[in-house]
């Protein structure tokens, strides 16, 4: 009886091999980032991040640079790339190869912000990022030069209501976070200030310290020691509830600005295209990053929360800010060349 079948064995062993070999070819065809993403990383991986040295943006990225080398082996150098509120660095970004060797560390300023404000931001980053994860967010400090004729927030509306025109404001640029929280606050309260824009959070504590603005919001991370050394004088928070880190200082909305709740995100993108198994892999070391005890401990100290999230997720975080930011950039008639 098993005579019978030794003759269309080997034909059907030779039509599996056919198809095999044709099954292998169409696979590298159609998914040819399958073995660069199980490879990965091949070469250094370059991490940019849209403002100078020393900001919020750039100490997280060295921190997560340094953990993505010992996790994945290999390099990742950080590329600082400042310049028009973090156009600069995105269109960098959209222009790289999505093969996982470069990625971008920016805020809600630099994802959402700026390309509602510039006319040409030169990417769409819903068009060319594919999102990773959020890698944490905290509260603006609004902060002043300590020799104020006020001591907090409620003084500063009083004081600007009183001399219309007279108090300046330092941001990072039109169109960033900071500048666009003191909008909201400023059509809440309805005082009339002058903008100063400068080229980065550091500048704008220095301008601060001088003199040369009168306030401006930044980090509690960044400022506080400056506060701690009375060189500026704190004034609020940003957000719904107060700062552990300052739990002293009011949040605008104690001073009769209900529901005012605004926070500085940072998240990390690739080029969209890139394989979702980096995707994957960058998200999963995200959150075990920031779950470590030294993470959680520099996290604390410099006022940011520990609160990450998928790549689904942040996806959805960008499309609903669009939303709420749209609406006020339109009405305060922001448009940058």
């Amino acid at each position: 009886m098993p005579s019978d079948h030794i003759g269309p064995r080997p034909k059907r062993r030779a039509l599996s091999r056919r198809a095999l070999l044709a099954a292998s070819a169409t696979t590298a065809l159609v998914y040819p980032t399958l073995s660069r993403a199980n490879a990965w990383p091949t070469r250094p991986v370059r991490m940019i991040i849209p403002s100078p040295p020393a900001g919020p943006a750039d100490l997280y990225g060295r921190l997560l640079s340094e953990h993505f080398a010992r996790t994945f082996g290999g390099s990742f150098v950080v590329d600082n790339r400042p310049g028009a509120s973090g156009a600069v660095a995105a269109a960098a970004l959209a222009r790289a190869e999505p093969d996982g060797h470069t990625l971008l560390i920016g805020s809600n300023s630099t994802f959402v912000l700026t390309p509602l404000t510039l006319k040409r931001p030169g990417f769409d980053p819903q068009r060319d990022f594919a999102p990773i994860g959020l890698l944490t967010s905290y509260a603006m400090y609004l902060v002043g030069r300590p020799n104020l004729p006020f001591r907090d927030i409620a003084g500063l509306v009083q004081h600007a209501r009183a001399h219309p025109g007279r108090l300046n404001y330092a941001s990072f640029g039109v169109g960033s976070v900071g500048y666009m929280a003191h909008e909201v606050l400023r059509r809440r309260a309805g005082i009339d200030v002058e903008h100063v824009g400068y080229p980065g959070t550091a500048a704008v504590l220095q301008a601060l310290m001088r003199g040369e603005a009168d306030y401006g919001f930044d980090s509690v991370g960044n400022a506080q020691p400056h506060v701690d050394a009375g060189k500026l004088l704190p004034l609020a928070v940003s957000t719904a509830e107060r700062a552990a880190r300052v739990p002293q200082v009011p949040t605008i909305a104690e001073a009769g600005f209900p529901q005012f709740d605004l926070r500085i995100w940072l998240g990390l993108v690739a080029p969209a295209g890139t394989a979702p198994s980096i995707v994957h892999k960058l998200n999963a070391e995200i959150e075990r990053f920031a779950a470590l005890p030294e993470t959680r401990k520099r996290f604390e100290d410099s006022a940011y929360d520990a609160t990450t999230e998928s790549s689904e997720a942040m996806t959805a975080r960008l499309v609903k800010e669009r939303r709420f930011w749209a609406d006020i950039v339109r009405e305060a008639r922001i448009e940058l060349d």
